[in-house]
């Protein structure tokens, strides 16, 4: 049995925990488009393209692992390359991306997620882990929050091996029972 006397502190992955993401990132992915259809047509184009998307992402992906675990460089970056592709100006990748970054911060909350956020927030510090880029603060429920935004990775890579250390004499593993594997993923990157 969980002794709960012990707990010091509890991690929430956001997306698909307080809120389904499949929504949000239809929603920001339609706002994209939009803004690229009247900024860049020929790139607004190119990604309604069956399978273009996928195909940056994967080359994304292979090209850029350094982005693997932030997942607004990955996107910004994505954007900069269909951009290019299409001839387009390269630069409106910046404002592409807020226009989607201001759209994914428009969540939908589970109806139990905001009692609970309440509810565990009066008892125990809550921390905000997640490799995606959702941001507690323009979602509205930051003061729930011990740390309320993602730090920068150097950031969250001390506190996790202090935290981590302190509760529990190990680095890392420790923290598996708590967190989704991409999460996980996430953790064990800025950790090192």
């Amino acid at each position: 049995m969980l002794d709960v006397s012990r707990i010091r502190a509890i991690t929430l992955d956001l997306d698909d925990t307080l809120w389904p993401i499949g929504p949000t990132i239809r929603r920001a992915e339609a706002t994209l488009q939009a803004w690229l259809g009247q900024r860049a047509p020929a790139t607004a184009a190119l990604c309604a393209a069956p399978g273009a998307i996928r195909e940056v992402r994967q080359q994304m992906n292979s090209q850029r692992p350094d982005l693997a675990h932030d997942m607004s460089a990955l996107r910004r970056e994505s954007i900069r390359v269909m951009l290019m592709r299409a001839g387009d100006d390269p630069a409106l990748a910046e404002p592409a991306f807020d226009a989607f970054f201001a759209e994914r911060q428009r969540v939908e909350f589970y109806g139990d997620a905001l009692p609970a956020l309440a509810f565990l927030s009066s008892r125990y510090p809550l921390v905000a882990l997640s490799n995606g880029n959702a941001d507690v603060q323009r979602v509205g429920i930051g003061h729930h929050f011990a740390l309320p935004s993602a730090p920068p990775r150097s950031a969250w890579a001390s506190r996790i091996r202090a935290c981590s250390r302190s509760a529990h004499g190990r680095r890392v593993p420790r923290l598996r029972r708590c967190c989704t594997s991409a999460t996980m993923r996430t953790l064990t990157a800025w950790a090192r």
